[in-house]
Order: C-alpha cells, then sequence, then structure tokens
C-alpha cells in the first residue's frame, strides 16, 4: 500500500505531464531502484545476521496513520499529564488507537520477513540449535511502533526490542507522577500523588492485555478505565512525551538490554568469524529519527569491529528502504549502503521475488 499523498497513480500521471528531459529522469530513477532491489536481494542472499529496524512508515503500509497524518490532539494525548486533567477523554482517544490495531491486518512485508527468519528462506542465517537463547538467534526486530504487530509472528516474539512499548497493553498509571523514584514536581502533581497512595507493588508489576473482550466492556461502560488492584486509572503501556514512568521504563528497558546483548554478540561474531550482517531499514522517517541512528551506529559499530580485526572478511550493509527519505549520508568506511525508494512492503515483495528466483536456480 503507497503512503498517504504518493500513490502510484500520482507517478505516473507527473511523469506524462512533463517534458522529454523529465521522462528520461524518471526512467533513470526507475532502473536505479531496480538494481539496488536487486543489490539488496544479494546482500540478504549471503546474510549470516540480520537486524530489522522498522518506523511509522512500516506500519503505514498496513494502512496505519503515522505521527505525521495523526489527529491534531495526538500531542496533548501523547502526554501522560493529560491523564491526571482529562482521564476519561485520554483513555478513550489511546482505546481507539488499540482498537484500530487489534483490528488492522499487518501487510504482505511481516509475512515475508517470517518466512526470511524462522521460516528458512534466507538459509545463511547462522541459526543455533539453542534457540532459547536470544544471543544465538540470528535475527532481531528494533521498533519504534506500538501496535504489536511483529508479535503475531513466530519468529520475532522473543527477538523484538520495541523501544516505545505496546498500545496493546495497559497498566496502572501509579507512576507517571514520578521521576527516577523521585516525585515530579509542581503542585498538579502532588495532588496525583496523594491520590496514589493505595498502589502497591502489584499494581506496579501488572500489564493486561487488551483483549477483544476487555475492549468491549469498556466501550460499553462509561466509566473511567481503572486497576484492578488499587482502582486507580489505567494508561496504555506506551513512553509518551515528557514520561517518566518506571513502570513502563522497566519493561523497555528489559527488552534494550536484550537486543544489546545480541548486538554486541553479532558484531563480535562479524568480526571473528568473518560473518555476514544485514542490517535492514523499513520506513524509518526524519521526524523522529531515533531507528535511524540505531541502524547507522550499528552500521559503524561493526565496520569498525571489522577495521580493528585482522584479515577479516566480514562484511556488513546498511539497506534502507523509504519512499521519501531514502539517502544515507554516513560517513566512514568499511561498510556497505544500499538506498531504495519505495514503500517497505513493495520492495520487499520484489526482494522476496528476486530471492525466490535465486533458490530455484540452485
Amino acid at each position: 500500500m503507497s503512503r498517504q499523498g504518493i500513490s502510484s497513480d500520482d507517478t505516473i500521471v507527473s511523469t506524462i505531464g512533463g517534458d522529454e528531459n523529465d521522462f528520461s529522469h524518471d526512467m533513470s530513477d526507475i532502473t536505479s531502484t531496480s538494481i539496488n532491489i536487486k543489490q539488496a536481494s544479494m546482500k540478504l542472499l549471503h546474510a549470516n545476521y540480520l537486524l530489522i529496524t522498522t518506523g511509522a512508515g512500516f506500519s503505514a503500509d498496513s494502512g496505519l496513520q503515522t505521527y505525521e497524518c495523526a489527529p491534531v490532539e495526538y500531542r496533548d494525548m501523547c502526554n501522560p499529564f493529560k491523564l491526571t486533567e482529562e482521564p476519561y477523554n485520554f483513555q478513550r482517544f489511546w482505546l481507539n488507537f488499540t482498537q484500530s490495531y487489534k483490528d488492522t491486518m499487518p501487510h504482505k512485508g511481516y509475512e515475508i520477513l517470517d518466512q526470511w527468519c524462522n521460516g528458512g528462506r534466507l538459509k545463511n542465517l547462522s541459526r543455533s540449535s539453542n534457540n532459547s537463547d536470544n544471543i544465538s538467534v540470528p535475527w532481531y526486530v528494533y521498533t519504534s511502533n506500538v501496535d504489536n504487530h511483529f508479535n503475531r509472528f513466530s519468529s520475532f516474539k522473543e527477538t523484538l526490542c520495541a523501544i516505545h512499548g505496546s498500545a496493546l497493553q495497559f497498566r496502572c498509571a501509579c507512576g507517571i507522577g514520578y521521576a527516577h523514584g523521585q516525585p515530579r514536581m509542581g503542585n498538579e502533581w502532588d495532588t496525583w500523588n496523594e491520590q496514589m497512595t493505595s498502589c502497591t507493588d502489584t499494581c506496579k508489576q501488572t500489564t493486561v492485555q487488551m483483549s477483544p473482550s476487555i475492549l468491549q466492556d469498556i466501550s460499553s461502560s462509561d466509566d473511567i478505565f481503572s486497576c484492578t488492584y488499587c482502582n486507580q486509572p489505567m494508561r496504555p503501556n506506551v513512553l509518551m512525551f515528557h514520561d517518566t514512568d518506571d513502570n513502563v521504563l522497566r519493561g523497555i528497558n528489559n527488552q534494550r538490554e536484550r537486543y544489546q546483548a545480541w548486538e554486541a554478540h553479532v558484531e563480535e561474531e562479524v568480526a571473528t568469524k568473518n560473518m555476514n550482517m544485514v542490517i535492514l531499514e523499513l520506513g524509518c522517517g526524519t521526524k523522529v529519527p531515533a531507528v535511524r541512528e540505531e541502524s547507522e551506529e550499528v552500521l559503524l559499530d561493526t565496520a569498525k569491529k571489522i577495521k580493528l580485526q585482522e584479515g577479516c572478511t566480514g562484511s556488513v550493509c546498511l539497506i534502507r528502504i523509504n519512499p521519501k527519505d531514502a539517502d544515507i549520508t554516513v560517513e566512514g568506511e568499511g561498510f556497505d549502503t544500499i538506498s531504495i525508494e519505495s514503500t517497505a512492503a513493495n520492495a520487499l515483495q520484489k526482494i522476496d521475488s528476486l530471492l525466490k528466483d535465486q533458490r530455484e536456480l540452485e
């Protein structure tokens, strides 16, 4: 599915409406994209390790809204302080998102990635017999998306680092008035924290999976969705703007630690055992660049490891797929980069088709 405002029809109209030089330029872009897709398929075919990094554009291919297209009240409702002022409106706003994420089917690209990984289509991924050891798994997903769609696929349940949490979980909001274990400053926070005296350790540790039955019960009621243990308002298990809730951060940090251990292991394997690593970045824009920056940081860190290892023939490549912001301007040496101007779902299907052709020739 094309991103909002950019469709195949738009491209055709602009090409036909231009002069001859414009047509030649567009045809050159098409040829360049095709070449880059072929190069990407070869890199993936020989990959021993695969890091998949995804941003809002990857969710947009399923028809979900990106930050750019979100309702005007999104920024206000993306601040946990709003829960203290308008608990009902805050919860209804986020519950609508939760329902939307549950109702939306993941696009074809998820299934393709699942087949590449656990399905064995990328046969050179260095699979270990110890499947319970996250470090030995040859792929990982690092995402800023909160739609929880990767968890629908067996390949990624234990190899997922969701840096902003999941909107399909809710938890007690007792922690929003604290930062690093200390009360946040201000009269409003003082009032909020005074109401939280009934909260327990169970409140802090428990998350609720938002099942269809729970969502139905909430939607049919005008009551505030409250914690079972202390009767205080619930919040989505999502890291928001100005969010200092240690209860949300704890789970995210646990995922980060597992991911970072995997990343360090893979960088060492590439450098010392001459392995090939691919960083596949999908739909990561420049508005919230955290995931793009992670892709580039892993690229540079791995290249540095390779350079320091005498005689190393290992490799690392960043493949960036984005319809508008596919350029890679990382400075350095000892790595490869491939830019593909396309939606992620479309590019993955084309790459997968080439990978199938390669397998049939073997």
